[in-house]
């Protein structure tokens, strides 16, 4: 089953990461992974394309879908009817869920007691639902433990779909389309949105009329890859329908803001109204053809898996950062062939998807050397000072030093063999200093420098005026 494809649906937050990790250490050893990892846009620094979800989705052999508690934001009847289901849990999670349900996606869905999530009635062999406390389930995973008996359920329903299902051949296609009638708004428009699907990937969007025979129609939006239309047209809605049921990655244009969707796109809590693009007479052409370019970009980028429990574990912490793309600069003073806490913090920071760069990595014969430090220095968000004894007496880490405070960038520093002391110079200020490191071995350093940058990256505020009291990493 090596060759199934898996997507992923469950929160970012810190809080479930050790439910998701066991979940793909479960399934790694038969499946790639599909996981949406939305690239930063101008709009937003994790867009909310939902055509990037239906690409996903269209190429997923499985679903393995982890839905925790969430507390309704309007608990009224009203919002109850829009979803059946929709009670204490996420609406997006319940959204992609939509997705796989259409397609008849062979579904793992595990979920907290406590979201009063309902199930179906019926469900054929390779769909399960499997309930649990997550509060207990998170306790037991983080002690260490483990819950063979959902590891057992996990594996059952996997078997069950290597009986009855095949993998299949997923190839995203280049091919795109305009959904257009003769009373459409975007007359003006096609040779922009022709170029904006072009230059992103895709064949420049041909109009799709209505063939002689409904199968020819049928199989000419099956093989499309993106399709573009306007969902306030009512004359190009049937076909709208066929690409819709086939889960045609699509970019909804909305003339002016529709005031309403059409039926079938509605009665989802976190769904298509979410991202729809205006565009009227006032709209910028730069601005909606950069709108409809994030979109057919973020589809072509949804067709690299993820392949491996590492790389695949690695991502899961990075979707926890509220920085998705951050770059650790690491300064200090190590000398070749001595590098040993460098080289195990690089290993913690390749595990827990920590984007970094250092000099040992960075340099190699023929480089500019000063010109590439430069560079590191320019497109680092954050700097991680591995402060030794010498540090001050290095003339590039104490550059690198300065470089962080003249330009205001976070200072993390974490005094190292043996040293107490913190850092003194004539333009330094007061950062925090962890100075019983030493008393750990150098794995466990190393383990607890890379989560406490981690720790920074989500959001927590570790280094203020007064280091953290130290906790002896697990």
């Amino acid at each position: 089953m090596s060759d199934f494809s898996a997507y992923f649906s469950h929160k970012w937050s810190r809080e479930f990461l050790s439910v998701n990790a066991m979940l793909w250490r479960s399934i790694s050893p038969k499946c790639r992974l599909l996981l949406d990892q939305p690239e930063p846009t101008d709009e937003d620094e994790r867009p909310y394309f939902i055509a990037r979800l239906e690409s996903l989705m269209r190429r997923a052999d499985v679903m393995i879908c982890c839905l925790p508690f969430q507390q309704c934001p309007d608990p009224s009847p009203k919002q109850h009817a829009l979803d059946f289901r929709y009670f204490d849990c996420s609406p997006y999670i319940l959204f992609e869920l939509r997705l796989a349900e259409r397609l008849d996606i062979p579904r793992f869905i595990l979920h907290d007691r406590r979201s009063r999530f309902r199930p179906p009635a019926t469900v054929d062999p390779c769909v399960r639902y499997v309930a649990r406390d997550f509060a207990e389930l998170t306790s037991i995973l983080e002690s260490g433990a483990q819950d063979r008996q959902l590891e057992e359920l996990l594996e059952d329903w996997l078997r069950a779909v290597a009986r009855n299902r095949v993998p299949g051949s997923w190839e995203v296609p280049s091919r795109s389309a305009l959904l257009m009638s003769k009373h459409s708004g975007l007359d003006d428009k096609i040779s922009l949105l022709r170029a904006a699907a072009d230059a992103n990937g895709f064949d420049p969007p041909e109009i799709l009329r209505a063939g002689s025979l409904d199968s020819e129609l049928i199989q000419s939006i099956r093989a499309l890859g993106l399709l573009i239309v306007d969902v306030s047209d009512p004359d190009v809605l049937p076909r709208m329908h066929i690409a819709h049921t086939l889960m045609v990655p699509t970019v909804r244009l909305a003339p002016g803001g529709v005031s309403e969707l059409p039926e079938i796109l509605r009665g989802h809590p976190a769904g298509y109204q979410l991202d729809l693009v205006p565009f009227g007479n006032d709209t910028a052409d730069d601005m909606l053809a950069q709108r409809v370019g994030y979109r057919a970009r973020a589809v072509v980028r949804a067709a690299q898996p993820v392949v491996g429990l590492e790389r695949g574990l690695a991502l899961l912490h990075q979707r926890t950062y509220l920085h998705p793309t951050h770059r650790i600069f690491i300064s200090h003073n190590e000398k070749p062939g001595d590098r040993i806490l460098v080289e195990l913090l690089l290993t913690e920071f390749d595990k827990r998807g920590i984007r970094y760069w250092e000099y040992g990595i960075e340099n190699h014969a023929g480089v500019n050397w000063p010109q590439r430090m430069d560079e590191g220095l320019k497109t680092a968000t954050h700097i991680v000072a591995l402060v030794a004894p010498r540090y001050e007496k290095s003339e590039g880490c104490m550059a690198e030093w300065n470089y962080a405070m003249e330009h205001t960038l976070p200072l993390l520093p974490f005094l190292t063999r043996g040293r107490s002391e913190s850092v003194v110079t004539d333009r330094s200020f007061k950062v925090a200093h962890e100075s019983r490191l030493s008393e750990y071995s150098i794995n466990d350093q190393a383990k607890f420098i890379a989560e406490r940058i981690a720790d920074v990256l989500r959001g927590n505020e570790l280094f203020a005026n007064s280091p953290k009291k130290f906790e002896r990493p697990p």
